[in-house]
């Protein structure tokens, strides 16, 4: 049985960093993947503690877009098991370990049962 029809709910989650010229980009992308392995270390943690508590479970996907100005853009996009409240918790820990974002650009939304192509467009 594929992962995604094992999950209950999922949850497409957006997480942003600054944008870099091209110059800072490998550094941009070194700090974003460290930031979500210790998100991901936390959420393993509480969920050890307290079985309760969801763990982190899913994909990820990183993409790198770019601007007019020929800056670029490096941001992940995760498929996670669970629901809008877990997002946004993410999401807290995203802003709390990367203060340079916006909180506007995170964005969690309900996964559909085709919402897991995003990841692979």
């Amino acid at each position: 049985m594929p992962l995604f029809e094992q999950m209950e709910s999922l949850v497409i989650i957006t997480l942003t960093a600054k944008t870099v010229p091209i110059e800072k980009l490998k550094e941009q992308i070194q700090i974003i993947i460290k930031t979500l392995s210790i998100i991901v270390e936390r959420h393993r943690k509480r969920h050890e503690r307290d079985p309760t508590k969801p763990r982190f479970r899913g994909l990820r996907r990183i993409e790198c877009t770019y601007t007019r100005d020929k800056l670029l853009h490096p941001h992940f996009h995760l498929l996670l098991e669970g629901s809008l409240d877990y997002g946004w918790e993410i999401i807290h820990d995203w802003l709390e370990l990367m203060p340079n974002t916006h909180i506007a650009a995170q964005k969690p939304i309900l996964a559909d049962k085709d919402s897991h192509w995003e990841m692979f467009k």
